[in-house]
């Protein structure tokens, strides 16, 4: 009976191309999914942020309201960027590219926390 010879570990299997791999798709179409998100969510948030401040104009030297509002706004977009992650894994968990339902909670769940949030501090400020 002749040996079969040793398989090199280093090459596909004969069958590989006949397999049933999903291949992974990419992230950026997510990425690019989001992106206009931003410009509504950073829209939405100017004129929250402009509706909060208000009545804090009296008490507050414009200066620290213009330096606090760009530092709430990097940290806001940073918050922001953190809502890309769950359609991030949904996409590694069932190998689809698109998730609009998801996106579209994430979005508007942030977006009601996000309004809240500098509602919130607009008051404790006046």
């Amino acid at each position: 009976m002749p040996e079969k010879p040793p398989e090199d570990p280093y090459q596909p299997p004969a069958d590989w191309e006949e397999s049933d791999l999903k291949t992974h798709p990419g992230y950026q179409p997510i990425l690019k999914r989001w992106h206009p998100l931003r410009l509504k969510y950073n829209l939405i948030m100017l004129g929250v942020g402009v509706l909060a401040a208000l009545p804090a104009l009296s008490s507050e030297s414009i200066i620290d309201l213009v330096s606090g509002a760009l530092f709430y706004g990097l940290f806001a977009n940073m918050f922001f960027t953190l809502g890309i992650v769950p359609e991030f894994i949904l996409t590694w968990l069932t190998r689809k590219n698109d998730h609009s339902n998801v996106r579209r909670f994430v979005f508007f769940i942030g977006l009601l926390f996000s309004i809240a949030l500098t509602l919130f501090i607009g008051l404790e400020l006046s």
